[in-house]
């Protein structure tokens, strides 16, 4: 049974800051993100192979799942090596989205690490990935795929 309003909510919450807007980015495996970890950590441990970039995140209509939660799933967005002269292993990807004050900017992170690292070593390689976002759990969980 779906909470009475829940829908509404999580299609205000991916139509404002700092979800709309955000960017999907990837984290080396040499790093190990916690619940302590900011922005600038994740940035300093970000993938660099050739062709990689961050990617917008936009998200899907929401709708409700099995338990019967609202949740919105994000589009596919693919991340793919275009040389081997920089080769990385990723161990996972981080949400970042700015929500514009006043008084202050803020900056929101929200991690999802890999099961298993995904090595971009040979032009080509590539995952995609789809994020889940829930009504009233907030974040959800990332799909990998490749």
């Amino acid at each position: 049974m779906v909470t009475e309003g829940a829908e509404a909510q999580l299609t205000a919450a991916i139509g404002a800051a700092p979800l709309s807007g955000a960017k999907l980015h990837l984290y080396k495996a040499d790093f190990a993100p916690s619940k302590s970890s900011k922005a600038a950590d994740l940035a300093a441990h970000e993938a660099d192979f050739v062709g990689y970039a961050p990617a917008p995140v936009t998200y899907g209509p929401v709708g409700v799942d099995a338990n019967g939660d609202p949740c919105s799933l994000s589009t596919r967005m693919l991340f793919q090596a275009t040389d081997d002269t920089a080769p990385n292993l990723v161990g996972g990807c981080w949400l970042q989205g700015d929500t514009v004050g006043p008084p202050a900017t803020h900056t929101a992170v929200a991690f999802y690490p890999f099961a298993v690292p995904v090595s971009f070593n040979e032009a080509l390689q590539q995952i995609g990935v789809v994020l889940a976002v829930y009504t009233p759990q907030g974040i959800g969980y990332a799909v990998l795929d490749y």
